[in-house]
């Protein structure tokens, strides 16, 4: 049997070998890196298109299901900019909707703080995306077929 039926060569099919750990930081993926591009991308490619905005003023004044009005899927994505610099800088993939503490929520899966986070409600807990210049977008993707 030859080696592709076995599975990549050594150093093949890893994340560093796709070009996909960030040059500067290679604990991180260049998704999570380089979330600004990854929105560039994916909108100015036609990819997907941005449905919604909105400022993010504090976590209580967020809306739980912002992000299902606006018209997203699960699958679509979230782009958070920050409070410094108004770029993007954190990406989240919407998941649906889930009940948390008896009010129905927009859910994403996200990483976050060196740790996966699943079906987390997409309001952001950081003081880093609340206030200032912080905002949110809410992309939806074009898949085959649509």
């Amino acid at each position: 049997m030859s080696s592709s039926l076995l599975g990549p060569k050594p150093g093949h099919g890893t994340l560093k070998h796709a070009g996909l750990i960030h040059r500067e930081h290679a604990n991180r993926s260049n998704t999570w890196s380089v979330a600004q591009a990854n929105r560039d991308f994916i909108v100015n490619s036609g990819r997907g298109n941005v449905v919604g905005t909105a400022p993010m003023p504090t976590r209580a004044a967020l809306d739980p299901l912002a992000p299902s009005k606006a018209g997203l899927v699960p699958g679509d994505l979230i782009y958070y900019h920050d409070t410094a610099t108004g770029t993007i800088n954190h990406t989240a993939v919407y998941v649906g909707q889930e009940m948390k503490n008896g009010r129905l929520v927009d859910v994403v899966d996200q990483h976050a703080n060196g740790d996966n986070n699943f079906h987390n409600d997409w309001m952001p807990d950081g003081s880093g995306f609340t206030g200032g210049s912080a905002s949110v977008e809410f992309v939806h993707l074009h898949y085959p077929g649509d």
